[in-house]
């Protein structure tokens, strides 16, 4: 199910915004599963850490956090995907170019 920011609002006592959402419903027809399911796969056969009984195993969150979004940030900006021939933030128009490691690491 999809949500739709409609209003932002800020808290005075903290630093947190606060977002109200509204369900959006989407057509029964487009609902497809398979695009959450290839991720899921390449992730657990890519990332190692998610495995259970590897020496890649992580033993603390927070090194584990950044391992994630050190692979989700890889698959969206440097992978090529086959289908897309390009990568899915170049397909979204987030960037123009593919990233290659070092940029990565270095906004890292």
């Amino acid at each position: 199910m999809r949500f739709r920011v409609v209003a932002e609002k800020r808290d005075r006592n903290a630093d947190l915004t606060i977002k109200e959402r509204h369900k959006r419903h989407a057509d029964p027809e487009k609902i497809s599963t398979s695009y959450v399911e290839r991720f899921n796969l390449s992730s657990r056969m890519q990332m190692r850490r998610c495995t259970r009984l590897t020496n890649g195993f992580s033993k603390k969150l927070e090194n584990h956090r950044a391992a994630v979004a050190l692979w989700v940030s890889f698959y969206n900006l440097c992978r090529v995907h086959e289908t897309l021939r390009c990568t899915p933030a170049m397909a979204l128009g987030v960037t123009d170019h593919i990233w290659t490691i070092a940029e990565l690491v270095e906004v890292a």
